[in-house]
């Protein structure tokens, strides 16, 4: 489902509702007052979910991943939502060139990386509440872990961009 003010959509296609959410984040990072010319934005790419044997919501598990891949095991699995990543890069590519942001919008590419850590979601390790017939959690991550270091490459690119803390007026 998909909101546009006070309009409840129920059928709009989700990939033109994703398309519509990127223009309404550009739309306002370009017009925010708050925001300058030297402020840093960052678009970050999908992160896949790990479900094996089904999806979430048709019983699908991520219980058996205990390690890190070493490698891929399939192209499905960085195919399996190719267009959100093509719009993302895009939004940002199109911030870049058509308002002059040059270096400050950047395109942080999570998910190959995130592709190989299927170890790091809470799966059935959930609150203690939780009933133990709920679906697996296959798509969120723990902390501390995957998040941290999505942190620590927006940190890289922040320092190469010469981001600087002392230059910040306190």
């Amino acid at each position: 489902y998909f909101t546009v003010g006070d309009r409840f959509n129920m059928t709009i296609d989700i990939k033109e509702a994703f398309r519509q959410s990127l223009q309404t984040v550009k739309d306002w990072a370009l017009t925010n007052p708050r925001l300058s010319k030297s402020s840093y934005i960052f678009f970050r790419s999908y992160s896949p979910s790990h479900y094996g044997n089904g999806t979430w919501d048709t019983g699908g598990s991520c219980a058996d991943q205990w390690d890190p891949l070493t490698m891929i095991t399939s192209e499905s699995d960085q195919h399996e939502h190719l267009w959100i990543n093509t719009m993302i890069s895009s939004a940002a590519q199109s911030m870049r060139r058509r308002h002059g942001m040059n270096k400050d919008a950047v395109f942080l590419n999570i998910t190959y990386m995130t592709g190989m850590r299927g170890d790091g979601h809470p799966s059935r390790h959930r609150e203690p509440e939780t009933p133990s017939d709920a679906p697996e959690d296959c798509s969120h991550w723990c902390l501390p872990g995957v998040p941290d270091t999505w942190n620590q490459m927006m940190y890289g690119h922040l320092v190469s961009m010469g981001y600087d803390m002392r230059s910040i007026k306190r």
